[in-house]
């Protein structure tokens, strides 16, 4: 058991094209859900609301371009992880203070920002599809919602909106 998990341990770490990764969690998760069943139901909780694990995971998941175009729910995230999707609610509700479909979308936003500065050939739909977004009315909407001005107004001022309320 050893040598497996320390082989999918190296697995993890190695940058792998996400689907290959994604197969490799998927055992990892079988495999470590079944030996959570042996252990002592106190050592099992504490390891469920580790935070701070749950959240290396988290930044990890998202930090994948490749990723963000799932549309991933809670219930596929935690079987991905092996973690119980009632400690995954409670790390987004009481660590991030949010939802998971808020911070889902708010990163998708913050990926977009920095791909319309530094992607200036790519369209503004292109890279909604690319961050997750099937629909560019729903990312335009969303877009300014959180950042208060449009992904072009964004592109256009270099990401500074002091520029757009000056020129107002």
């Amino acid at each position: 058991m050893y040598l497996l998990k320390n082989l999918l341990r190296r697995i993890e770490e190695a940058e792998l094209y996400s689907h290959v990764k994604m197969l490799f969690l998927g055992l990892r998760t079988d495999l470590h859900c079944h030996y959570l069943r042996k252990r002592p139901t106190g050592r099992r909780a504490k390891v469920n609301n580790d935070y701070k694990e749950i959240g290396l995971l988290v930044e990890q998941w998202f930090s994948k371009l490749s990723n963000l175009r799932y549309n991933m729910t809670l219930d596929d995230l935690s079987y991905q992880f092996g973690i119980p999707k009632r400690s995954l609610l409670n790390y987004f509700q009481n660590v991030l203070k949010k939802d998971f479909r808020t911070f889902k979308t708010e990163y998708r936003i913050d990926y977009a920002k920095e791909m319309l500065l530094e992607n200036e050939d790519l369209n503004v739909a292109d890279i909604a599809e690319i961050v997750g977004f099937k629909d560019k009315s729903n990312f335009h909407r969303q877009f300014k919602k959180q950042v208060g001005c449009t992904p072009c107004q964004w592109r256009n001022s270099g990401g500074h909106l002091e520029v757009l309320e000056n020129s107002r």
